[in-house]
């Protein structure tokens, strides 16, 4: 998917708005669901953890949502991005009710299984197969 595919994209929900970063588009869309949407071929390291968290704050504020992270293809973090806390670093609480991991191929799939297991977080995290998958995931987390 190109950087401007992923720009355009929509999960059918009415986006309210949108932050573009090194490493790709964040959207909040209605119901409090924010997207992360990364471009291909992106090694990220700490400062862009850091910018991604920034981002997330500045669109999210305190309120609580439902994550959903698309990684483009060929897609890695550095040792470091990877043990980075970001909410000790942003002296921030959680405000995330759970997260879904779209997987576009198999590499992806390896590195993220990898990352979530070194790596707990205070809230649910799923790796699934499309973001329609995600939005029917948090409707039942929702209800």
């Amino acid at each position: 998917m190109t950087q401007e595919d992923q720009k355009n994209k929509s999960l059918g929900l009415k986006a309210l708005s949108t932050l573009t970063t090194r490493t790709g588009v964040l959207t909040l869309y209605e119901g409090n669901i924010l997207c992360f949407y990364f471009y291909d071929d992106m090694l990220l390291t700490v400062e862009d953890v850091i910018e991604l968290s920034e981002a997330n704050v500045a669109l999210t504020g305190t309120d609580m949502y439902f994550s959903i992270v698309v990684p483009g293809y060929r897609n890695d973090l550095t040792k470091e991005a990877r043990e980075f806390d970001f909410y000790e670093a942003l002296n921030r609480q959680p405000t995330c009710i759970a997260e879904a991991v779209v997987i576009n191929d198999l590499p992806t799939r390896i590195v993220a299984d990898f990352y979530y297991k070194l790596r707990k977080f205070p809230y649910p995290v799923r790796v699934l197969a499309g973001e329609e998958e995600a939005l029917e995931w948090f409707r039942q987390i929702g209800s």
